[in-house]
């Protein structure tokens, strides 16, 4: 048996398989679409923690720690939260109190689920 496979059939099944394959995701694109404009209020950046309070956090986590236990006691996911502070210089809470040697502020992060970098444990010793 000769099971020979043409240019032209393999082209075909090519672009059949690709359309095929991308059809769920053109639907599943659509209602994202569609709840996003049906929920105008929504932040661009959907689902996001408001700049301000994430701006706040991390700065706070520099020399704050009852500001910090405040904001991130309402909301936990702020001891993981990051914020960019122009140019790609991303700062995560835990990073802030690192780099400034706040152990009591890295401890509480952590205890909130905030995930130490290279900069925590040399800080730490």
């Amino acid at each position: 048996m000769n099971h020979h496979l043409s240019r032209r059939a393999a082209v075909k099944s090519t672009v059949f398989g690709l359309l095929a394959a991308s059809i769920p995701n053109i639907s599943f694109a659509k209602t994202i679409q569609d709840f996003t404009e049906a929920n105008p209020e929504l932040p661009l950046r959907y689902p996001s923690i408001d700049d301000s309070i994430v701006n706040e956090v991390v700065g706070k986590s520099h020399f704050d720690l009852e500001t910090v236990k405040k904001l991130v006691d309402k909301r936990p996911e702020l001891a993981r939260a990051t914020w960019d502070w122009g140019f790609g210089d991303w700062e995560s809470a835990i990073g802030a109190a690192s780099h400034v040697g706040r152990r009591d502020i890295v401890g509480y992060l952590m205890s909130k689920g905030a995930r130490p970098t290279l900069f925590t444990y040399a800080m730490l010793g």
